[in-house]
Formats: C-alpha cells, structure tokens, sequence
C-alpha cells in the first residue's frame, strides 16, 4: 500500500467520482483506476461498487475511509508540525484563501499591513478551492484560511474573524426575460429556476442562497447543485437558471452575465472570515488575529 494509492482510494470515497478525484490529485483517472485496483488486490478487497453511472463504497469500503481519513488527517498535522521544528520555520505562516481576486487583493492587504508591524513573521499565501482549503486547515497545511462564513458553518474548534463582508448579488444570464428590468429584485424570481454553488456539502437550510430568498419571502427552486466553480459558471453562461452569488470580478467581465447587487437592512453581505484550528499552538497565529481584531478595519463592499 502507497501513500499514492491512500491519497486516490480518499479521493474517489469522498468524491464518488474517478474523474473528479483524478481531476483533484491532478492526474488521470486511468491512473486512479490502477491505484484503486492495485489497492484492492493488495487488501483482498472490494472496495468500491461501481458501474457505468455510479460509484458507492462497499461497507468494507466505508469503513475504511473512515478510519483512514481521520488517521491521514493527523499524520499530516504531525508531519507538518515536525517539518516546522526541522527546518526551524517558526515565524513563518502560510494562509490559504479562496481563489476570487477580490479576496485576496483583501487579504494582501491585510498581510502586508500585519508584516510591517512584524517584519520577523514571513507568511506565504496561496489560493485553492473551499474543499481542499478546508482539508489543508484540519490537516495542518494551512495555518488559517480566508473562506465565506457559509462553507465553515459546520466547523467545530475554530477561531473565526471577520475580514470583509462581499456584497451579494443576482445572478442573471442576458437571455433571461427579467435582465433588462429595471430596479430587479429578488422577489421577482420567485418562480425562476436557481442553480446552487455548494462546494463544501452545505446544509441548504444553512446555505446563504436558502437564507436569503426566504428573506424575501419565497424558496429556491433549485434545480442543479455544483461542487465545481467552473461548472456552476457554465450552467450560468448557458441560461441555465439564476443563482445568489457573491460578488466575483471574473463574472462582472463576462458578458453574458449580469450580477444584480440585494440591496437589504437584513445583511450587509457575506461575511468573510480569517479561521484557524482553535488548538494551532503558534505564537505568529496568535499575533496576526489578535491584528485583524484590533488593527484592521473590516471592509464593507459596495456594488
């Protein structure tokens, strides 16, 4: 058993897709499909059920991805903990962020401003998306991550910071027949399809896009789900229903697509939040929240 094949057999068990696990460890999927074969060889194993249009654990499957993803969590941890004290990079923090250019020309600002009043402290960031964000921030990868306060509602043991709140907007394609309406509201998509952006399994009763439209007094119907950014965009782009998003500049270029600012006393918008393991023992982690509390100004976004 490789470390290669554990890394493939928790990519497709918590995908249920060989694509989107190949797609995740940026291979092929051929190549995941050998992993898996190899693995279950070994282990004398089923581990997967899988067809032409579905994949689902077995229960010996199951079980194993339960007690491996917990283990794999820890051992990274540990493994990036004693990288630290090897390489003796303490004052040094790496913070993930969510791949939006808004988001992270905020959180650069952030930073520099934190590293002129700590020169000692070196910090890399780097974008990803909220799936692997938040499975680098329990493994130990990152020290903190800047993500929508939505796709961390079921997080337990953080420490959470609010950096800026993004304006929430109508998404509309330029075929639909209420883009050219004049003063748009909500409400007035009541009956419209929706797609949902959900990247990290959110509960829908939790979800901003379900809070939202039950402020304006009405439930999405929401007739597709992505996972994938690019995907949800090009459902969007191919007229395929409207969505509440947050404000994005790659959508504000597109011209296919028009973002429609909710303006409501209800929200301010999205909030934006700096997390971190509330048992992350780092001094230099301690420092930069106890700046973005006191010293830094949280940012209000206007459309």
């Amino acid at each position: 058993m490789t470390d290669f094949q554990i890394k493939c057999f928790l990519a497709v068990a918590s995908t249920l897709s060989f694509t989107e696990a190949a797609n995740q460890l940026f291979v092929s999927q051929p190549n995941v499909s050998r992993q898996i074969n190899l693995l279950e060889e070994e282990l004398n194993l089923t581990l997967f059920h899988r067809n032409t249009k579905s994949v689902r654990l077995t229960p010996s499957g199951a079980i194993l991805y339960d007690k491996l993803k917990t283990l794999t969590r820890e051992w990274e941890y540990a493994l990036t903990q004693a990288r630290k004290v090897a390489n003796r990079l303490h004052g040094h923090l790496t913070i993930g962020c969510v791949p939006w250019e808004i988001s992270n020309s905020i959180l650069s600002q952030l930073l520099i401003s934190f590293q002129t009043d700590n020169p000692n402290i070196s910090v890399r960031k780097e974008r990803n998306r909220q799936n692997l964000l938040i499975e680098g921030l329990k493994s130990g990868y990152y020290d903190a991550i800047l993500i929508t306060e939505h796709d961390i509602c079921g997080m337990n043991d953080t420490v959470q910071q609010i950096i800026y709140y993004n304006p929430l907007c109508i998404l509309i394609h330029r075929d639909h027949e209420l883009f050219d309406m004049n003063d748009l509201e909500l409400s007035d998509l009541a009956s419209a399809d929706f797609l949902r952006y959900n990247p990290c399994s959110v509960p829908i009763e939790k979800d901003y896009l379900f809070k939202v439209c039950k402020t304006y007094g009405f439930y999405p119907n929401i007739v597709s789900e992505f996972k994938d950014f690019e995907e949800f965009l090009y459902a969007a782009e191919a007229g395929k229903g409207v969505s509440v998003i947050c404000e994005e500049t790659a959508i504000l270029s597109n011209p296919y697509l028009k973002l429609v600012p909710i303006i409501s006393s209800s929200f301010e918008g999205m909030p934006m939040k700096l997390v971190c393991n509330k048992n992350n023992p780092s001094k230099e982690l301690r420092e930069l929240f106890k700046f973005a509390k006191n010293s830094w100004h949280c940012v209000v976004l206007t459309s």
